[in-house]
């Protein structure tokens, strides 16, 4: 699993996964900022619905701090917004090997600016895992969730006072408060989390199981973290006896929607409660087959819509890869055939994210034009549920030198609607980022946010984590990354 993106709202939080039900936005006019523009208006091919309009200005982001700030490596960064009316809780947590093996750490802003102390989750034996089994967060209204990879055990911690106060524990052991079984015998990998208040639920990957094929096991809370379920296996039938790693998670109301490679999706109505689970739906063409594979699938939803995006494409570099989506109108009951939305210009377009709200669906990839070596960061938009996609919308023209690195991600700002794509891009690596405000139809052009003197680590990267590395609500977005510049990785942050 390479990388995994956010969208925040007020009272629910999605990485590539958390939901906000609700009426189409009101998009409102933004002051100005100085910066050239790009507009992207000649290159889509629009769904109906589009609004046109010039694109933004450049955001204007507040002086860089560097969070972590300590001797040892802190790496796999993510960030979640919330706002209850009163103040802007802005969470960022990471992996800190500072105290001498790695651990997880936290901190909360309660304005979105300034920080407060850094809380380190231990006690739960073997060291914390960064990178790909790195913290995951969830957050909505007043809870906020997380959970990693510690030794060879899923870990979680709740907290139900917007981070003031925290309980954690193992969940894979069976120890977690109300459970009464473990899962497997076995290494946990791949966690995700998602949430809709009260209720939060979590997925990982068991690979070392009897079968050699792994298990995705699933546990929820329904009280806020104060008594857990037991794991129980959700890849059943057919779907268990194929490859079962990088698992993501979605959830609105009491719908929950689990997806994993390669490609299969499953959902509860009744918040994975019991055997309320579906049978396994396999999204992946019929026609892909050996070389071919799908792999890395995100998802997202709303309402009654569910979308699952996954690259498709031969394995060892046989043929190129294109981004495929899956869209479901019916809760995931069915899907229509997964489509290619990345279409015959592009090559290799990997590292796919999706965030949507109302009729909204917005996709990220890089990609490489047909006959050219550049590889750059596109968008792919859709006004219609799902059932129509804009062309591939180059972020950065023209192209930015160097080569691209690791996965970019999305940030989708419940309260106005505006859209962020974050990327990692140059031989000395910076984090860029595009914004839109109305509804996809133009984007800003590519922007530099980071300012590092010896490069910083994207996800997805040998040492990146899963992310979000970047959230919005308010009109505002809040940016994270790893960052060497001091020689040994840091933690950074900026916001609008």
């Amino acid at each position: 699993m390479e990388g995994k993106c956010s969208t925040t709202a007020f009272n629910v939080a999605e990485q590539c996964r958390f939901i906000l039900e609700g009426s189409r936005p009101i998009f409102r006019a933004k002051g100005l900022r100085n910066a050239l523009l790009l507009s992207v208006a000649s290159l889509l091919v629009l769904s109906p619905g589009v609004i046109s309009a010039a694109p933004p200005p450049a955001l204007t982001f507040a002086p860089i701090q560097n969070l972590s700030n300590d001797s040892g490596l802190a790496t796999s960064p993510v960030v979640a917004s919330v706002n209850n009316g009163v103040h802007q809780y802005v969470y960022v947590a990471w992996m800190d090997e500072t105290p001498g093996k790695f651990t997880t750490f936290f901190t909360v802003s309660v304005d979105g600016k300034a920080f407060g102390i850094t809380r380190e989750f231990t006690g739960l034996g073997g060291p914390a895992n960064p990178n790909t089994s790195g913290v995951q967060m969830a957050a909505s209204g007043q809870y906020v969730y997380l959970t990693w990879k510690q030794g060879k055990a899923t870990a979680y911690a709740t907290s139900s006072d917007n981070g003031g106060h925290f309980a954690s524990g193992l969940l894979s052991s069976g120890t977690a408060p109300g459970q009464s079984s473990a899962s497997p015998a076995g290494v946990m990998t791949a966690q995700a989390v998602a949430t809709n208040g009260t209720s939060a639920y979590f997925t990982w990957s068991d690979d070392e199981t009897a079968t050699g094929n792994g298990t995705i096991q699933f546990v929820a809370t329904h009280d806020g973290g104060a008594h857990f379920t037991s794991p129980v296996q959700i890849n059943t039938g057919e779907s268990g006896r194929h490859r079962a790693v990088e698992d993501e998670l979605a959830a609105v109301g009491d719908y929950v929607y689990a997806v994993w490679d390669s490609i299969w999706f499953t959902s509860s109505a009744l918040g994975g409660v019991g055997s309320t689970w579906q049978n396994p739906l396999f999204l992946k063409p019929a026609s892909c087959v050996l070389p071919c594979i799908g792999r890395e699938p995100m998802i997202s939803a709303n309402g009654t819509n569910v979308y699952v995006t996954f690259p498709m494409g031969g394995a060892h570099g046989v043929s190129s890869y294109s981004v495929e989506i899956a869209v479901s109108h019916n809760n995931g009951k069915t899907f229509a055939p997964a489509m290619d939305i990345s279409g015959p210009t592009l090559t290799n377009t990997r590292e796919d994210q999706v965030v949507s709200y109302g009729m909204d669906v917005y996709v990220t990839s890089r990609g490489t034009p047909m006959g050219s070596s550049t590889t750059e960061q596109y968008a792919y938009v859709s006004t219609d549920s799902g059932n129509t996609f804009s062309a591939p919308i180059a972020l950065a023209s023209p192209p930015l030198s160097g080569p691209e690195n690791g996965i970019g991600g999305l940030a989708l700002d419940h309260s106005n609607g505006d859209v962020y794509i974050q990327w990692v891009h140059g031989s000395l690596s910076q984090v860029y980022i595009s914004e839109s405000v109305d509804r996809g139809s133009t984007w800003s052009s590519a922007q530099q946010v980071s300012a590092s003197v010896s490069g910083v680590i994207a996800m997805g990267d040998p040492h990146g984590g899963q992310g979000p590395m970047a959230a919005a609500y308010g009109g505002h977005v809040y940016v994270v990354w790893e960052d060497m510049t001091t020689g040994n990785g840091d933690i950074y942050f900026t916001s609008t």
